[in-house]
């Protein structure tokens, strides 16, 4: 989930008469958990000396802290007392339901490979946003340059092949399946997915 920051307010305004234009904004992503407690432990994939903090729900500050003490104790001392609490392998059995729906939202994510593209050609790209266009059977992610500049993506994830959309906030490229995140020219920015996009020649699309 991004949030960005919201333009100054009247009162704000009136106060800060500097502020009257927004210049710049922030946005961050909320990775939640099914129960909202964070995974705070040793590596469920079982990696040696490999431990991992994450699923902060919007709490970094309180997680972090938590995780420091926590950490410390399970590498030095082999345990800690919250260790069973924020274990990364629980399974909650009351967010079952929760974890249906999202797996259920998931699985619907893939409907989009049938559906049509968001333009016609890639004439249709306005400059400094991005669009999918259907190719054949292809999804593409087409991203137009202020310049008019295009540059072309295969839409197909890398991670489990969710079709990916066009974030206009970030100007990046999402995949609503698992939260991979790349860039406007298809590079990662985040996982699950390790890999970009594959890249397209721009020109066959006309």
């Amino acid at each position: 989930m991004a949030s960005a920051a919201s333009p100054p307010s009247r009162r704000g305004r009136a106060r800060v008469p500097a502020a009257q234009e927004r210049l710049y904004q922030w946005s961050g992503q909320v990775f939640e958990t099914l129960d909202g407690l964070a995974h705070i432990g040793r590596d469920p994939a079982g990696a040696a000396n490999v431990y991992i903090a994450t699923g902060d729900s919007g709490m970094g500050m309180t997680h972090g802290t938590i995780a420091a003490m926590m950490l410390c104790s399970q590498i030095c001392d082999g345990e800690s007392e919250w260790s069973q609490l924020y274990d990364p392998r629980r399974k909650p059995l009351k967010a079952g339901g929760e974890f249906l729906r999202e797996n259920a939202n998931v699985a619907a994510q893939y409907a989009d490979w049938l559906r049509p593209g968001e333009v016609g050609s890639i004439d249709e790209v306005a400059p400094g946003s991005g669009a999918i266009l259907r190719s054949g059977l292809s999804r593409v992610a087409v991203y137009r340059e202020e310049s008019g500049e295009i540059h072309a993506c295969s839409a197909a994830c890398p991670h489990l092949l969710g079709s990916v959309t066009w974030n206009h906030l970030e100007k990046t490229w999402d995949c609503p399946c698992h939260g991979s995140r790349f860039d406007r020219l298809g590079e990662v920015i985040a996982g699950p997915a390790h890999s970009g996009l594959r890249v397209l020649d721009p020109r066959t699309l006309r």
